[in-house]
């Protein structure tokens, strides 16, 4: 409250106000620049700051950074593989903190990759693992790529370094081999796009072996799973329950309640209704979550250039802070 005399009448002048003390002051706040409009005054701010800058030689205070629109997996990537032959790669940026968000897969050690049709759930698996090829020696890993979801890429069969194969016949033979080097210090990783796709292709044998395998959590041994919203939610048996049960992955592209509810996690629901646009939207570990940005994955020139790199030293990581209930 402001104590003025009995009968005091501010005048209406722009710009005029009052400044609580005692007694109370009358003030007439200075313009930041000259000008006769609000246009010529932000010009004239504009002149002043660019000139304030180039006078400045003393320390200059941190940049304002901002979420880019594009994030580029290439610019995450470090500069050379893990010699110690962790299983941790860069997928994309924490939005909160805007460091790449470097994911390790023995926090799962199985994932699934969920959302809502076109949010960007291929996309990120296809980061996913051209970055696991980049980040990891050669002769410390082992992906395969088991595609069936109809939207699949056919560019998928280019990735570098990755086993790719996209009919169920084909799936039993390719678990033979993972079974062979589970457990032999190797990361093996077999990334499924997607649940719906998998229970057509497979028989029930197939689907039995897959199931025992993630059941079993074997060293060495992750899968990666896409699935949609709807699909893993309805899943009570069998291996996208056993996967989802973890309450560990991605959710991209949505944000409505029952996208939600397939990692376990809770988002304020001013932020829930605003939606997630295509490629955004949030890393869960046991119902704690960092908000992400997905990476784009290299063209099909930048993939040949990173087949071409000889594995060696090791790469920095960093990890992005898990924030509870909305971070």
């Amino acid at each position: 409250m402001l104590s003025v005399p009995e009968g005091y009448e501010l005048s209406p002048q722009p710009g005029r106000g009052l400044v609580k003390g005692r007694p109370t002051l009358e003030c007439q706040v200075a313009v930041p620049a000259g000008g006769a409009s609000e246009a010529e005054q932000t010009a004239g701010v504009r002149r002043l700051t660019r000139d304030m800058e180039a006078a400045w030689s003393g320390a200059r205070p941190w940049r304002v950074r901002t979420l880019p629109e594009h994030v580029a997996l290439l610019d995450l990537l470090p500069p050379s593989v893990r010699s110690d032959g962790a299983p941790i790669a860069p997928v994309g940026l924490s939005v909160d903190e805007l460091e790449p968000l470097f994911v390790d897969l023995r926090d799962g050690p199985h994932f699934i990759i969920t959302g809502p049709p076109r949010g960007g759930k291929s996309t990120l698996l296809r980061t996913w693992l051209v970055s696991l090829g980049a980040s990891l020696p050669v002769d410390r890993r082992q992906l395969y790529l088991a595609e069936f979801s109809h939207s699949a890429l056919d560019a998928s069969q280019g990735l570098p370094g990755v086993r790719h194969i996209q009919d169920g016949a084909a799936l039993g033979a390719l678990l033979n081999d993972i079974e062979l080097i589970a457990d032999s210090g190797v990361t093996a990783v077999l990334a499924i796009d997607d649940l719906d796709g998998l229970q057509r292709a497979a028989d029930g044998d197939t689907l039995h072996r897959l199931h025992q395998l993630v059941e079993a959590r074997r060293s060495g041994l992750y899968v990666l799973l896409v699935g949609s919203s709807s699909s893993l939610g309805a899943s009570y048996d069998g291996v996208g329950h056993a996967i989802r049960e973890a309450h560990t992955g991605f959710l991209v592209g949505g944000s409505e309640y029952d996208d939600m509810q397939v990692l376990g996690i809770s988002v304020r629901h001013a932020e829930a209704s605003q939606g997630v646009p295509v490629g955004r939207g949030f890393y869960a570990r046991r119902k704690r979550y960092i908000r992400v940005k997905v990476a784009a994955p290299p063209n099909a020139a930048d993939l040949t250039a990173l087949t071409a790199l000889t594995p060696a030293g090791a790469g920095s990581t960093a990890a992005a802070r898990l924030v509870q209930g909305g971070g």
